[in-house]
């Protein structure tokens, strides 16, 4: 039986931050203005999700963007749809 890839829509601002820290990064296999696409099955989604987690936690870093702690939900919201 094989399971079907699927894609993730994320946001751009909290992805490309997670990558200029230079930790582990999924692939991007598409893009559009606000947003990459990912599979769902990428070996460093997990890590992309503990990031999003912290940034995005009321008691998470204070000293964050605004709109970097939003991009962090919505990339959260995203991987759980």
């Amino acid at each position: 039986m094989e399971i079907e890839m699927t894609t993730v829509r994320i946001p751009k601002l909290f992805f490309d931050d997670h990558a200029e820290r230079g930790l582990d990064t999924p692939t991007i296999i598409g893009e559009t203005k606000n947003h990459y696409f990912i599979r769902n099955d990428d070996p460093f989604i997990d890590e992309l999700r503990e990031d999003a987690e912290f940034y995005a936690d009321d008691h998470g870093p204070d000293y964050l963007p605004r709109g970097l702690k939003a991009s962090a939900r919505a990339t959260l919201a995203a991987l759980e749809a």
